[in-house]
């Protein structure tokens, strides 16, 4: 077998030349149908009913599943590169290539139709792949992985990544799992760090103000000093809205004072 898909009590193999149904009925195996394909099956992804088929040829082939026993073709789309590995993320399929480019991105908005958005730039290819929220996890042979920020399906583009070297990953969307020799390593998703932007200070009724734009929810902690590198921890203040105002109450000794801007 080169590709399976699942879902509870059934699921999906593709080979090279074969696409098999089966079902579970308790701890028993039933076949119930089996196709020829006129291509090699390199990855399939089941989703409401439709069975994505990623062929060699290359392109994606949209199944209909839902009557017993059925598989009629009700879409095709060409591709850049034959997919051998996908995974659905938001109403997307994101398809990794055996060739350049090496990894794309279809919309389902219309799932009998899908639709290539884009392809990311460049040579790279990856081996396999996870994907959580906006974020596409790609394994590179021999090495490590990228991070792939898929917000803008026009603009995609590497956002961080992992160059420890690792045999496969995969994700729950609590946290990222790779495996190395054997080993398995527990990371956290990626996260973007939220902007924290201070402003022009000002005088409120002759105290200092600083004000910060940041992100509502979130939390800050801001440090002071009269000198620099003689930091203390002053206060921790939440975002109630997008701009914080900052009153400094308990003015120290000094005609300078410094203040800097924590991630709590």
């Amino acid at each position: 077998a080169r590709a399976i898909a699942a879902e509870p009590g059934r699921y999906f193999v593709g080979g090279n030349t074969s696409l098999g149904w089966w079902e579970l009925k308790g701890l028993q195996e039933q076949a119930v149908t089996n196709i020829s394909l006129p291509f090699p099956c390199l990855s399939l992804v089941l989703r409401n009913n439709l069975l994505y088929v990623g062929s060699s040829e290359p392109a994606l082939e949209v199944l209909d599943v839902s009557a017993q026993g059925g598989m009629t073709r009700v879409g095709r789309i060409n591709l850049p590169s034959a997919p051998h590995d996908m995974a659905y993320s938001e109403g997307r399929l994101i398809l990794l290539g055996q060739t350049a480019p090496g990894l794309s991105i279809v919309s389902l908005a219309d799932p009998r139709n899908p639709l290539l958005l884009a392809s990311l730039a460049g040579s790279q290819v990856y081996e396999s792949l996870a994907v959580h929220g906006s974020y596409a996890y790609a394994r590179i042979r021999g090495r490590g992985f990228d991070v792939i920020d898929l917000t803008h399906p026009g603009q995609l583009q590497r956002v961080g990544g992992n160059d420890v070297r690792i045999d496969d990953l995969g994700t729950d969307g609590r946290a990222l799992y790779t495996v190395s020799s054997g080993r398995l390593r527990v990371l956290p998703l990626f996260a973007t760090v939220p902007a924290y932007r201070p402003l022009a200070p000002r005088l409120n009724t002759g105290r200092f103000g600083l004000h910060v734009r940041g992100i509502p929810g979130s939390t800050i902690r801001i440090d002071r000093a009269t000198s620099l590198g003689a930091w203390t921890e002053w206060r921790t203040a939440l975002f109630a809205s997008e701009l914080l105002e900052i009153i400094e109450d308990d003015q120290p000794t000094g005609d300078t004072v410094f203040f800097r801007i924590r991630l709590p």
